[in-house]
Order: C-alpha cells, then structure tokens, then sequence
C-alpha cells in the first residue's frame, strides 16, 4: 500500500512538471516561429505537421501501454487536443494549432508512463504476493519439520536399546565363532600338508604335459613343411606342363613362319638389287633433310641461363607429365600444358620441297588431335629427349616416328615428327611457349 501511494504522488507530480515544461516549451518555440515563420501567421505548416505527427505517435503508443484503462483522463485529452490543433492548422492558426498539439503530446507522453507505472506496480504485487504464499508454504514445511524431527529423536532412543541388545548377542556370537576358529585351524593345517602333496604331483603332471606339447608342436612343422614341399612340387609339374605345351605351340607357329620366311626371301631376291638402290637414294635425300635442318634453325642457343637447380628440377617434372599424357592417350590433359599465347613454328619436308607454316593455339590444339590418331613410337635407347636450359626456357628435343603408310615393302620408310619444346614458368606454374615442329615424310629411319 506504501509503494502504491508513493507511486500515485509520483505520477501527479510527474504530470504537473510536464505540463510546466510543456507550456514554457510551447511559448519558446512559438517565439521562434513568430521570427522566422512564413505561412499560417508566422508559423510554418510543416512544423505544425510534424508536431502533430509526433502527438499521434505518442498517442499510438500510449494506446499500446493500455494508457486508456489507466489513465483515461489523460489519453482523452490528448485526441482532444490532437482534434483542436488539426481544426486550428485548417483555420490557419498556427499558433493555437502548435500549443495544441504540444499539450497533446505531453498528456499521451504521461499518459504512457502512467500507464507504464501502473503495470509495472501491478506486477510488483503479484510478485510480493506470490512471495507472501511461498512464505506461508516454507512455514508449513517447517512446522512439519518439527514434527518429523521430534518423532525421529524417538525413533533414535528405540534404535540405541536395540544397538545395546545387538552388542550383548554380537559378543557372544563373537565368542562362539573364537571357538569355531581354533577348531578350523587345526584344519586347515592339515589340508596345507595335503595341498602341498598335490602340487608336488601337479608339477609333476605339468612338465610332462609340456614335453608332450613340444612334441607336437615339432611334428605340427615337420607336416606343413612336408605340405610345402608337395604344393612345390605340385606347382613345378603345372609350370612344366604349362612350358612345355607353350613350347609345342611356339615351334608350330616358328616354323610356319620360317616357311613364309623362306618363300618370301625366294620371291623377294630378284627385286633385291632395285631396293638397295631406293635405300641408298633415301639415304641420301635423309642425310640433305637433316643438313637441310641445321641449316634452317634461326635460333642461336647461348647456353647461359638464369633458372635456379630447383626450378629446372620442376620444369623436367612437367616435361615428364606432358610426354606420359602423350603416350597414355590423354590429349586433353597433354593441350592443358599450353599457354594460350603459344606459336607453334611448323615445317613439313618432302621430297618435293618443304612447306612452313605458324599455328596459333586454336590450329596447333586440331593438329595435336588429329596426330594422336597415329602410332607414333619412340626409341627410350637411342631417341631419349635431350633437355638444355637457354635464358628464362628450358628446352627439350623429342623424336617419334611411325612407318609412312604406302605398304612398301624394303626399304620400309617412315614418317618422323622432331618436337622442339620451349617452357617457362609464369605465376610459379610451367607452361609451353613455344614448340618447332620438323615433319619428315617418307624417309628412312636415321
């Protein structure tokens, strides 16, 4: 009751400070609007406007606090106040319009705390009388404590007479099992002597159980290695069966082919002096076709470079993967080593002539796909790539041939494919800039 009343002083005295504040506030600001105003007397509209806006603003909020069962009075004079300022602005009294709406916005604003204040307090009391009815339940319990205690205390002195009873019976039964002791003692001893007879003879037992174990754990390993021995031989007349059925084929097929071999020598001897003839022109035209490209290579190699150990190590790496990709099929993986900027210089040399052309990355990418088409080989004894550093490149030399395709018989001609590699490393990745292409038509293997 002494909260609510401090509580309801409180608010009166809040609400007459406002009003107070409010008028004083509401002559200055009309002061200022008389000296600078220009519409509505000296007042501008949209300063009344937004006043008016803020005062039902307040008034929403206050209708969300519940401010119209709280404290009526004052949300009724806020919408009156709120209506004779909007009828003023409409008279154009902008003066009358502004002290309206502040006093309307000032009774909304108590009106809010009011409201506040009184759910607030309203809780309050819940809360002391929600304490007040766990206060009374704490007192039951404790009376009933009380009550509890005072019957174990009784309890307690019945469970001392007993105690005394049970130690009384727990000494004789003590004395009684004394007696028992002495009796089991001589027993026990007794049985000792008996126990240690029995070990005697369980160690006995015990090591003639272990030199039997030995036994067959020898005679286990002499069957498996009898075991081994049979699936060895067994495996060895397999493998001889297998030889020897193999061997039987092998010179069936041997000698089919030496009989061919022996027609094909008869019917080839007579064309023999033409074909040493061809070879040697080949020869020839092969040696000028090598002559002829020493000559043509523009480049000049000076053998400095500026790549640390490390990063040729890492170039030969690369190198290594884009020719295994070649090999293994993966064209794509193999066109994934080039850089977008790559030129490709390309020279195709024929008896006829040579003709030389510059493939851009699109063209040397169709080129690529279509000579994977091909069986190419490549000797790992005698054409293993030669890899030289020059300046920021590093660079290596392939060779790869595959018979022509004509279904000549001696000599057999080829086509042979000389890839010079240029890679450098951009951005720490290796890619290739550069690629010559030497292609060799129908020409011996040199």
């Amino acid at each position: 009751m002494v909260i609510k009343e401090q509580n309801v002083i409180n608010k009166h005295r809040n609400y007459r400070l406002s009003r107070l504040i409010c008028a004083l506030t509401v002559v200055i600001v009309s002061a200022i609007f008389m000296a600078c105003g220009k519409k509505m007397g000296k007042i501008d509209l949209e300063n009344v406007e937004v006043v008016i806006a803020q005062s039902e603003i307040a008034l929403d909020q206050a209708y969300l606090t519940n401010a119209k069962l709280h404290s009526p009075q004052l949300v009724k004079s806020a919408e009156q106040q709120i209506d004779s300022a909007k009828k003023a602005k409409d008279e154009k009294d902008g003066l009358t319009a502004l002290q309206k709406a502040y006093y309307a916005l000032v009774d909304a604003q108590v009106a809010t705390q009011e409201a506040m204040a009184i759910s607030r307090e309203k809780e309050l009391n819940n809360l002391l009388d929600e304490r007040s009815r766990e206060l009374k339940k704490i007192k039951a319990e404790i009376r009933k404590s009380v009550v509890e205690l005072k019957q174990t205390r009784s309890k307690m002195e019945s469970i001392s007479q007993q105690k005394d009873e049970s130690i009384e019976k727990l000494e004789q039964t003590i004395q009684e099992k004394t007696d028992e002791i002495r009796q089991s003692k001589s027993q026990i001893i007794q049985a000792q002597k008996n126990q240690s007879k029995l070990q005697g003879r369980y160690n006995e037992i015990q090591v003639e159980y272990d030199q039997a174990k030995n036994k067959i754990k020898k005679y286990q390993k002499e069957v498996r290695q009898y075991q081994n021995q049979l699936d060895k031989a067994k495996s060895e007349v397999e493998l001889a069966r297998r030889i020897s059925e193999k061997a039987k084929n092998k010179a069936i097929v041997q000698g089919e082919k030496y009989s061919k071999q022996i027609e094909y020598l008869n019917q080839g001897r007579t064309v023999l002096e033409d074909h040493d003839l061809l070879l040697d022109q080949k020869i020839r035209e092969a040696r000028a076709f090598v002559e002829n490209r020493q000559v043509t290579s523009p480049i000049r190699r000076t053998g400095a470079t500026s790549l640390s150990q490390n990063q040729i190590a890492n170039a030969q790496r690369t190198l290594e993967l884009w020719n295994q990709d070649w090999w293994n099929k993966r064209v794509e993986a193999h066109l994934g080593y080039y850089s977008p900027q790559i030129q490709v210089e390309q020279t195709i040399i024929q008896t006829n002539g040579e003709k030389y052309s510059s493939l851009n990355h699109q063209q040397m990418k169709s080129v690529i796909r279509q000579m994977a088409h091909n069986t190419w080989t490549q000797q790992a004894s005698i054409e293993k790539p030669k890899i030289v550093a020059e300046g920021d490149n590093l660079i290596a030399n392939y060779r790869l041939h595959k018979p022509s395709g004509y279904g000549q018989t001696q000599p057999i001609l080829y086509d042979i494919w000389e890839r010079e590699v240029w890679i450098e490393e951009q951005n720490e990745q290796w890619y290739i800039q550069k690629e010559i292409w030497r292609i060799y038509k129908d020409v011996p293997k040199y």
